[in-house]
């Protein structure tokens, strides 16, 4: 299981969640509210033993969001360091990479901005 506790701010692997949903949601410039909306129940359904705070998941998303609306090249580097920094073993990058694939189809749509992201992160997980 990727998340065996409940990740909260200050843990790796739950910012490295962040940040993977963040980067592919504004890949196209704009984070949705339905897509929000369909990557938490989409996480849901996908790690039912994840123990979320959908109020603490969403405001964490909204932060970052912004973030990359203001300065998606700064904000994109920043994510994927965070993102290195929780792919230190094969499940938490498999669980990663898989939240990232959620993410990508949570808008019912898949554009080459965000598959270029998601590769993006897969190189930095090394797996490329």
């Amino acid at each position: 299981m990727f998340f065996n506790k409940k990740p909260g701010p200050d843990d790796d692997a739950y910012d490295a969640l962040i940040a993977a949903f963040c980067l592919v949601s504004m890949a196209d410039g704009e984070l949705h509210a339905a897509e929000l909306s369909r990557f938490i129940r989409l996480l849901a359904r996908e790690y039912p033993d994840f123990a979320m705070d959908e109020e603490q998941l969403t405001r964490d998303v909204v932060a970052l969001s912004r973030k990359l609306a203001t300065d998606f090249d700064k904000g994109k580097d920043r994510a994927l360091k965070t993102i290195a920094r929780a792919g230190h073993d094969n499940a938490t990058v498999d669980g990663i990479l898989k939240l990232a694939q959620i993410a990508i189809i949570s808008d019912n749509r898949i554009q080459n901005a965000e598959e270029t992201i998601f590769n993006d992160i897969a190189a930095t997980l090394g797996r490329a």
